[in-house]
């Protein structure tokens, strides 16, 4: 599980992650600008300013992807319950709920 082949790929594919959100949020803060110059109005999601709350949401999916390789590491070398499954489970999907909302 551990190999370093298998490192090196993830490391990759992070990476390419890394450098699509980059150049995703690049977009976004320009458009973001461009919104309040014409308009002088704050771009917003559900009440919060949306550059805040894309810095936040990118911090929470890091610290989720850091959960799940935790969880993983452990389970590698002992028997994970159910729950702990289910907790695994329901990060998983709301880090690919996260990667969907941004187009990743």
């Amino acid at each position: 599980m551990g190999s370093s082949k298998m490192r090196l790929s993830e490391s990759r594919r992070r990476t390419y992650l890394y450098n699509q959100l980059s150049i995703l949020e690049k977009q976004i803060t320009e458009q973001w600008n461009k919104i309040k110059i014409s308009f002088g109005d704050t771009v917003t999601y559900n009440g919060r300013n949306y550059l805040d709350k894309m810095q936040f949401d990118k911090l929470e999916m890091l610290h989720y992807l850091q959960e799940e390789r935790r969880l993983n590491y452990l389970h590698s070398f002992t028997s994970i319950g159910k729950h702990h499954r289910l907790i695994y489970q329901t990060r998983k999907d709301f880090y690919r709920a996260i990667c969907f909302s941004i187009g990743i």
